[in-house]
């Protein structure tokens, strides 16, 4: 009986060094288990059957909500035919959605509270924050437009009328403001 046991013990531990060389050598792999993401911020929303949409700055879908999220502006004038929460957003107007995106990334880089991100198949874009409505065309210098935005924003933000941003007036001496 004893001598059974040391046959059965001895095939046991022969067993478990040929499968620890095994795994050392790469002969035997296990699948390495998937660290899940961190869940992403939202940096804007869209409005989507009478939701609120929540997206990352990847344009992924990070969940939903029935009211207004709060600090963060809306997009609006992409195209998409369905949202999936935890997929990335399928639209068909992939450069306006990048413009929209870049935009939203310049807001929130200067801390402006802007309300809403309009960009047209054309690729114009328009913001609006409180009764200003700002042009800012195409994609053209949009970095340093939102930096100048900054400097007078606090200026303007009370106002009312229309912050032309598309380009500097002539001789360079700021942008145009009308008001209503």
């Amino acid at each position: 009986m004893k001598k059974k046991l040391v046959i059965i013990i001895a095939a046991i531990a022969v067993l478990v060094i040929a499968a620890c060389v095994l795994v050392l050598t790469g002969v035997i792999r296990f699948p390495k288990k998937q660290q899940e993401e961190a869940p992403s911020q939202p940096v804007a929303y869209l409005e989507y059957m009478n939701s609120y949409m929540l997206i990352d700055r990847n344009m992924k879908v990070t969940g939903s909500e029935q009211e207004v999220p709060a600090g963060l502006p809306k997009v609006t004038g992409l195209s998409f035919e369905k949202i999936i929460v935890g997929s990335p957003l399928e639209v068909t107007n992939k450069d306006a959605a990048k413009y929209a995106m870049k935009l939203v990334d310049c807001i929130h880089k200067n801390a402006l509270d802007i309300a809403e991100v309009y960009v047209s198949l054309d690729l114009n874009a328009t913001m609006y924050v409180g009764n200003i409505k700002i042009l800012m065309g195409q994609d053209v210098s949009t970095e340093e437009k939102l930096h100048d935005l900054r400097d007078f924003y606090d200026d303007v933000k009370g106002l009312s009328g229309v912050l032309d941003m598309q380009e500097l007036s002539k001789n360079n001496l700021g942008y145009s403001f009308k008001t209503n």
